[in-house]
């Protein structure tokens, strides 16, 4: 699996979001035809009720991070939530540095962490280690967020609808792994089928199938590329589940790993890795 991701050097932080701090008005016909010409997503500007067709104006009182955004469409766009989720927070990254990394090779057990997530503060602390779920999707009600010059590598604002939709897919997720494990401990394995069940939804978010020569004498391989980290999540998933993997979590740290034959592991290891394994000796020790 072909993968690169990014998250900010030094995570997210969760802030509040006040409508207050924005106080939207109408564009002026002129202002919206010359909206219009420059955004590339015409029909929404064309929409009389869509949150493009407003400004934002900043209060004097307004925290540094909402002054500093540069993206008025983007700020406008989610002081009112569109599609039903309740979330009153933002996500905004600390500083403009980020890492690249593939945290799919370094975690092939990310989809468990799924299970921790339950609240807004943990998705920031799950954000602040492996990046945001998706970069700048194109969702309904959400296209106002990109613009010319757009880089989707780049750590921006998280808003608060996307948040909450992002904390409600996670939470899918981790319900669908919560039946795989109810369904190895039954060996009924009838009602998992539906998680998967419609391989077009954008629940599972999106993951291309390319072929790359590498060896002009040796056959194309193929690779799956996930378009983002929750899609990669689901493929990570997917695989445990037909490979029927058996997962336990470390004794020692909140990391999940899999065990059994093929794996490398035995059926008793209880550590994820020598470091582990070596903490809890020393652990020991001291007791």
């Amino acid at each position: 699996m072909q993968f690169e991701w990014i998250r900010p050097l030094k995570g997210y932080t969760l802030e509040e979001w006040k409508g207050v701090y924005f106080e939207p008005k109408p564009l002026s016909e002129n202002e919206e035809l010359a909206l219009r010409e420059k955004s590339p997503f015409t029909e929404i500007v064309q929409n009389k009720e869509s949150q493009i067709g407003r400004r934002k104006k900043l209060s004097a009182q307004a925290p540094i991070w909402v002054r500093n955004e540069t993206d008025p469409s983007f700020i406008a766009a989610h002081t009112e939530d569109t599609e039903g989720f309740d979330c009153s927070y933002v996500l905004v990254p600390v500083g403009h540095e980020t890492i690249k990394f593939n945290p799919l090779e370094k975690n092939p057990t990310l989809f468990m962490e799924a299970l921790d997530i339950g609240s807004y503060d943990a998705l920031c602390e799950f954000m602040g280690k492996y990046g945001p779920l998706d970069h700048g999707s194109l969702r309904s009600g959400e296209k106002t967020a990109l613009r010319k010059n757009f880089d989707p590598m780049t750590p921006r604002i998280i808003g608060p609808g996307e948040l909450g939709f992002w904390l409600a897919r996670i939470i899918f997720l981790a319900e669908a792994v919560t039946a795989w494990r109810e369904a190895i401990n039954t060996k009924n394995f009838s009602n998992l089928s539906e998680y998967f069940s419609n391989p077009a939804s954008d629940e599972y978010g999106t993951t291309v199938v390319r072929m790359i020569h590498r060896d002009k004498n040796a056959p194309p391989q193929m690779f799956l590329e996930p378009t983002s980290l929750y899609a990669g999540m689901w493929v990570l998933f997917a695989q445990a589940v037909s490979a029927n993997l058996q997962l336990r979590r470390c004794a020692i740290c909140p990391v999940w790993f899999a065990f059994g034959t093929g794996t490398g592991r035995r059926k008793s290891a209880h550590y994820c890795s020598d470091k582990c394994r070596k903490a809890a000796h020393r652990r020991q020790k001291i007791d």
